[in-house]
């Protein structure tokens, strides 16, 4: 995923001179760009952003407010500070302020573009990790008492987040607008995630308080209720489909699994059907055909044409077979089951 910088002028003109000569570099990254800080803080809540790049006098919210509140709100989202009004004392200040480069124009894009590149190598320099477990990985950096900054992203639904940590410590985590331990358990409770290392925690404001192992804990309990929610949605969805295929009309002369048909088909090819004990719709049983047609698929054994489920114990076979609705036979163990696939094989 291409990493997106923010920046931020009131020259317009200038603007567009970056927009153009960065998109015709391939530094892996693309531009944003606005002439109000004001509009820059709405793109902040709406958008994940890996730079800012704001000049500092502008209308309404100046560089100067910019600054703070990305300090405050994004503490790790560096800055970049470039003034055609520079003094002696202003790049202190505004480093002091928590810039993480400043510079004056007249701008060379050159110049930009190799600050930016730069400060992306910081951000990379502890490596990534891919599909990493979160929860073991926190846990290696609280038994080495490191501090650093976790940067995460959930690839479903490509949400990001950072956690900060002060010698093994998480002091602070960032989702969003969403700060503290809130951040923290909704980052913990992700799947499927790459992790982005850096060697220094670029947050210092201590904004949990909590004990790390319990905010894990807690992320934990957390996660199963998102799994088990996931799960019953998944089913319900996939429940519908099969409800909303069962009035698609079929291709013509195409046969369909219907209860009487397959009484009709067994009792035409069997001559008596006294060993059938019921036929019935059971749509519980989606997600394990689905799962069965998926191995099906992976050794090249084509069509999933039914289950068999040796209920003998019970006295009763069952043949579940996979259409618009899950339809189920229930028959005599003592049945010859071939006998039933071999009709339905022939029927469909």
């Amino acid at each position: 995923m291409s990493k997106k910088v923010l920046m931020i002028d009131d020259d317009l003109v200038l603007l567009e001179l970056i927009k153009i000569k960065i998109s015709k570099t391939e530094k892996g990254f693309s531009i944003v760009t606005t002439n109000s800080g004001k509009k820059a803080l709405s793109l902040l809540k709406e958008n994940d952003f890996s730079i800012v790049i704001t000049d500092l006098q502008m209308p309404e919210v100046d560089g100067y407010e910019l600054l703070a509140k990305i300090c405050e709100y994004y503490p790790d989202i560096p800055v970049v500070v470039i003034t055609a009004f520079g003094r002696p004392k202003t790049k202190q200040v505004v480093i002091d302020s928590g810039a993480a480069s400043y510079i004056e124009k007249p701008l060379a894009v050159e110049e930009l573009i190799e600050t930016v590149i730069s400060i992306f190598k910081k951000q990379s320099e502890g490596g990534k990790l891919k599909n990493s477990s979160l929860e073991m990985f926190i846990q290696l950096i609280e038994m080495e008492m490191k501090t650093c900054t976790i940067r995460i992203t959930e690839k479903k639904r490509n949400q990001n987040g950072v956690l900060f940590f002060k010698e093994g410590v998480l002091i602070n985590a960032r989702s969003g607008e969403i700060q503290g331990v809130d951040a923290a358990h909704k980052i913990l409770t992700w799947n499927n995630v790459n992790i982005k290392i850096e060697n220094r925690c670029v947050d210092i404001k201590e904004k949990i308080q909590e004990d790390t192992q319990a905010i894990l804990l807690e992320a934990m309990r957390m996660k199963d209720e998102i799994e088990d929610k996931d799960e019953i949605e998944d089913k319900d969805e996939k429940v519908s489909r099969y409800s909303q295929k069962k009035d698609t009309p079929k291709p013509a002369g195409e046969k369909i699994f219907t209860i009487d048909a397959i009484k009709e088909a067994l009792k035409n090819a069997l001559g008596q059907t006294d060993a059938i004990k019921n036929i019935f719709y059971d749509n519980s049983q989606i997600n394990q055909t689905d799962n069965l047609k998926k191995l099906g698929e992976m050794f090249n054994e084509g069509k999933l044409k039914a289950v068999h489920i040796d209920n003998s114990k019970d006295a009763t076979n069952s043949l579940i077979i996979p259409d618009d609705n899950i339809s189920v036979i229930s028959f005599s163990p003592k049945f010859c089951r071939n006998k039933i696939i071999n009709a339905l094989i022939t029927f469909s």
